[in-house]
């Protein structure tokens, strides 16, 4: 399959065939094999040299996004990657036309998956650099510092530290 994918403001060409027991993935024309496996809603990428061993390791998250835009957050090994499928046969890409995610306007940053908030890294009113760490979220008995991915000010917190979180709850808000 062929997508043409918006990651982080960049356009991408992404196409997804099967490889074996892998995937054979490309993005705009380099390739990678890479071994996927999903547990509880957690994607496990691992990506392969040409000989087959394992050389790197990716914790993936994919959460729609609740508000209608044509958006995904993405978190990789915690941190929020802004992603748009432009590909109208995607099922998650059907809602709004909004071509503006990150840019401006105050963005949510949510669980990726179910846990307990362990710590705050930052209070209402700070000013947070992109891919400063914001909040820890305690998950399946790791801690995931979830990052920011633009610099601004945090204009809202909306859980404790101790509370317990779903998939995709709200957890502090940046503008």
């Amino acid at each position: 399959m062929i997508y043409n994918v918006d990651v982080e403001g960049y356009t991408r060409r992404l196409e997804v065939q099967r490889h074996g027991q892998a995937f054979k993935v490309s993005i705009d024309e380099r390739q990678q094999v890479v071994e996927a496996s999903m547990v509880d809603g957690v994607w496990s990428l691992t990506f392969l040299d040409q000989e087959g061993s394992r050389r790197q390791s990716f914790t993936i998250v994919v959460l729609e996004r609740k508000d209608g835009a044509r958006a995904l957050e993405v978190y990789v090994n915690g941190c929020l990657v802004s992603v748009k499928i432009a590909d109208s046969r995607v099922s998650w890409s059907q809602g709004a036309q909004d071509t503006t995610v990150l840019d401006s306007g105050p963005i949510q940053i949510s669980a990726p998956m179910a846990g307990k908030v362990v710590k705050l890294l930052a209070q209402v009113g700070d000013t947070v650099i992109e891919r400063q760490g914001v909040i820890v979220v305690e998950a399946m008995k790791m801690e995931n510092e979830l990052q920011t991915p633009k610099a601004g000010s945090v204009v809202k917190i909306l859980v404790e530290e101790g509370t317990s979180v779903e998939a995709g709850t709200p957890l502090v808000v940046i503008e």
